[in-house]
């Protein structure tokens, strides 16, 4: 009896308890809503936050590839005796960073040696040419007394000619002898095979130097080039290929700039080729800068000589680039996402490519049009179809004259403000 009652109680419990409990979850949730704190109502202004907005404007886009180099000379040459001698005088030039021009008598060897010898091989000369001379006339009587009269011999006549054909030899040889000792002469004075500067004077007045003896190095001031490293992407802007060479004129320019005497100096130039392999240390590629009469024009419009040694930032121009959108560089999110504000201002996500990126810009290709905005205001939270309130517009600058956006001169960033709650793409 006691044990029917007691699994009654538990029938009873069982179903009654799960009842209870459904019924004061109930309970506690309409009393949470009933008692929940007022939240004031906020205005439009309280809701939305308010951004800056980019532009996107399709231009053609020139954008600036940066290296760095030292300056080194196009030519480079030793310049050494071509005879013996001693040194009898030196130009005023042929000193240690010495400026001379083509064809300068640097340095001279002592003459007189050299004169007495040309002189020996102009007397010979004179005798053979006169024996040469003597010997034609003997063979030629001797051809027409064998014509006219038939008494010159067979063994005559060859004898004639093969002394003919001896003085002649002789002749020949001294000719050759005598050039030879003109330019013997003319080597003992070294002149500049181009303008010029001394890097290092090797020999000086009263040194007896011999063949090959170095005189000093020097480099040629008619151009100098920097060796520019990139990788192989901005090998691609610049548009050449490993080991290609363009025509200075058409090669890309470039601006070189460094600090100098308490002054920023700037200078132009042009990428004349790439060289063909990668250093295996850096696995960079070196483009070829050239820079004209770094000494002169060069020098005046930079203000300071490019000297060989200096050591320049190299800002290279490339482009242009097409179907490409110039933006702020806040406008990215994570990389490679960017938020575009529809025509009722909100926000709506896309991915884009990233080409390039100079100072506060970014060159960016996607699902972009002609005049659509960016948000490029970067909010704490920023989700698809959140709105947002554009306050100002801004875009790149536009060339009036090309009409392209030029980032390699430096782009200059314009604005412009915006009515609240503006809803307009």
């Amino acid at each position: 009896m006691m044990g029917r009652f007691v699994s009654g109680g538990m029938t009873i419990l069982k179903v009654v308890l799960p009842l209870v409990t459904v019924a004061l979850s109930v309970g506690v949730a309409r009393w949470l809503i009933a008692t929940k704190p007022e939240v004031p109502e906020r205005g439009e202004e309280g809701r939305v936050p308010g951004v800056v907005a980019a532009r996107v404007v399709e231009r053609p886009v020139y954008v600036a590839v940066r290296s760095q180099g030292s300056v080194v000379p196009c030519t480079e040459t030793t310049l050494v005796a071509r005879v013996s001698g001693r040194i009898v005088s030196v130009a005023e030039a042929f000193d240690e960073s010495g400026f001379f021009r083509r064809g300068e008598a640097l340095v001279q060897i002592e003459r007189r040696d050299y004169e007495l010898h040309l002189r020996r091989l102009e007397a010979a000369l004179e005798a053979a040419e006169a024996g040469w001379s003597e010997a034609r006339s003997y063979l030629q009587r001797l051809q027409q007394l064998r014509q006219i009269k038939g008494t010159v011999t067979e063994v005559e006549l060859d004898r004639a000619e093969a002394a003919e054909r001896v003085a002649g030899a002789r002749v020949a040889e001294l000719r050759a002898q005598r050039d030879e000792a003109r330019h013997a002469l003319t080597d003992t004075t070294v002149v500049a095979p181009f303008n010029g500067c001394i890097r290092q004077k090797l020999a000086d007045v009263g040194q007896f130097v011999t063949v090959g003896t170095p005189l000093a190095t020097c480099f040629s001031t008619d151009a100098v080039e920097v060796r520019l490293p990139v990788d192989d992407e901005e090998l691609a802007l610049v548009g050449l290929d490993l080991g290609e060479s363009v025509p200075e004129e058409r090669g890309p320019p470039v601006r070189l700039e460094a600090p100098f005497a308490d002054r920023l100096c700037r200078w132009q130039g042009r990428i004349v080729r790439a060289e063909g392999f990668i250093d295996p240390r850096t696995r960079m590629v070196h483009l070829v800068a050239r820079v004209r009469d770094p000494y002169g024009n060069a020098a005046a419009a930079g203000g300071q000589p490019l000297a060989v040694g200096m050591f320049v930032e190299a800002s290279i121009r490339c482009g242009p680039l097409e179907r490409a959108v110039v933006l702020p560089e806040s406008c990215l999110d994570r990389g490679d996402t960017i938020w575009v504000i529809d025509g009722q201002g909100k926000l709506r996500r896309r991915v884009v490519r990233v080409r390039w990126r100079q100072e506060d810009w970014v060159v960016v290709e996607g699902e972009l049009r002609e005049g659509q905005r960016v948000c490029a205001t970067r909010l704490e939270q920023m989700l698809d179809g959140m709105r947002v309130d554009v306050l100002e517009e801004v875009q790149p600058a536009v060339d009036e004259g090309s009409g392209v956006i030029d980032l390699a001169a430096g782009c200059r960033l314009l604005s412009r403000p915006v009515g609240r709650a503006s809803g307009e793409e």
